[in-house]
């Protein structure tokens, strides 16, 4: 094991949980989204 590849396994593993993160993070933000849009409607 090399530490080239130790480090490229490293950062394909944080790029794919960043990536879980990000997506779970664009479901809350349109899902939180949508809610608050949907409270306005109501209020107004």
């Amino acid at each position: 094991m090399t530490l080239l590849g130790t480090a490229q396994k490293c950062s394909l593993y944080s790029l794919s949980n960043s990536a879980k993160f990000c997506n779970m993070y664009l479901i809350l933000k349109s899902h939180f989204d949508t809610s608050i849009n949907h409270s306005r409607y109501h209020n107004d």
